[in-house]
């Protein structure tokens, strides 16, 4: 399954993405893969934390997730680190 987010920053930022998926994930922010983690395994919220940096403006981000066994999952957020 793909996932697709638009996410409106007021100013350029460094930050942490809190990643959960059921099973495999990859993800694209602006068109730049920045981040995959390609295995089996149970969603677990903040599971892979990834620094990105969003540029002020639209930003758009692109999740595929790969489901190998049973029903899939998927979650993100930014994480005040």
């Amino acid at each position: 399954a793909y996932l697709w987010a638009q996410i409106d920053m007021p100013e350029d930022k460094v930050a942490t993405l809190g990643i959960g998926a059921d099973d495999a994930v990859k993800v694209w922010l602006n068109g730049e893969l920045v981040h995959q983690n390609w295995l089996e395994r149970e969603m677990v919220e903040d599971e892979d934390r990834v620094q990105v940096h969003f540029k002020k403006g639209i930003n758009q981000l692109v999740f595929k997730v790969q489901n190998l066994y049973e029903q899939w999952e998927v979650c993100c957020r930014l994480l005040d680190e």
